[in-house]
């Protein structure tokens, strides 16, 4: 009778305060995050304790011999990969896709969203802290990671297909779209297993085609380079040969082709033509690449872009659990 009378008079129910919220949404889910954290510890004691033998012997670890440390070194950094590739995909199983699954399908919904906190509040009390969390562990694995590749690959490491993902701001980046694609496919599914299964999947191929098809290559138009002093072989081979610097990381080289001196590309026809012409008219190698001072920019547009379509996923999430009823 004291509900209904309030509800008539136009009294408004008090709203939640989000700490409150904050700290159902840990008494809930603080099991899923427990598992991401313990994922990303026992990833960075396993960086703490093969940097104290690998991290002394440097590129010797890559040498032959009954003393050799390239075992370690590839069963280490093998485990390291998985286990940091895995990152966004246990962070949309664990703790994204049971968010709200679990609660809609548990009923649980049906009390918590006619309170006055409001679906929205609730959702966004409950996403943004937890994102906030794998972002911060994410960064730091990425930090360590670094750390510990440095010594052992060089420079040049982190403009690989899939070690570059292992860059602190990409693995963060990956990470909070694999848990905001959960909460997503959560709500839509409306289904735990299935969500969980489904969050798997889509993480996995957006992953493969990432590193399959190079998007980030594409970041920012490649520059092009003449190599100095071409060689040219009598069969159309060539070689060719630059100096880029001995600071910062190596570029990636997309790709070479001859042209001449003004940087028109050779015809199809002209490069048929015997090594004595190519030297006779001055024929260039032209290098097209992306410079090692990008490496930076491209991991910020990286998390960017990921940052961008987590939002999107968290926004779609706010409709889908609006228009549904509990």
């Amino acid at each position: 009778m004291t509900a209904v009378a309030g509800q008539a008079a136009g009294v408004r129910p008090a709203s939640v305060p989000w700490r409150r919220l904050a700290w159902v949404t840990w008494r809930r889910h603080r099991a899923g995050v427990a598992a991401f954290c313990m994922l990303a510890g026992l990833t960075g004691l396993a960086m703490a304790l093969t940097a104290i033998t690998l991290h002394p012997a440097g590129y010797r670890v890559f040498t032959a011999g009954p003393h050799s440390l390239w075992h370690l070194f590839d069963v280490t950094e093998t485990s390291l990969q998985v286990g940091m590739l895995l990152m966004p995909a246990v962070a949309g199983l664990l703790i994204g896709a049971p968010l709200v699954a679990r609660e809609i399908e548990t009923g649980t919904t049906r009390f918590a969203w006619a309170q006055g906190a409001g679906r929205a509040r609730q959702l966004i009390a409950a996403a943004v802290p937890i994102a906030l969390l794998v972002t911060a562990v994410a960064i730091g694995v990425g930090i360590e990671f670094r750390w510990w590749a440095a010594p052992l690959l060089g420079l040049g490491w982190a403009w690989e297909p899939i070690l570059f993902r292992l860059n602190p701001l990409p693995l963060a980046g990956w990470s909070v779209l694999g848990f905001c694609l959960g909460v997503f496919l959560g709500a839509v599914i409306r289904r735990t297993v299935p969500a969980m299964a489904a969050t798997f999947g889509c993480v996995a191929l957006l992953l493969w085609c990432q590193v399959t098809f190079h998007w980030r290559l594409s970041y920012l138009a490649p520059l092009r380079r003449a190599a100095p002093k071409p060689s040219f072989s009598p069969g159309g081979g060539y070689g060719w040969s630059l100096y880029w610097g001995s600071h910062g990381a190596r570029p990636e080289i997309l790709g070479t082709a001859l042209g001449w001196p003004d940087g028109r590309l050779l015809t199809r026809a002209e490069l048929h033509h015997s090594a004595s012409w190519f030297r006779l008219h001055h024929i260039q190698v032209w290098v097209t690449y992306q410079p090692g001072s990008r490496l930076s920019l491209f991991q910020y547009i990286e998390f960017g872009w990921l940052v961008a379509l987590s939002a999107l996923l968290v926004a779609a999430t706010i409709i889908v659990i609006r228009r549904r009823p509990a």
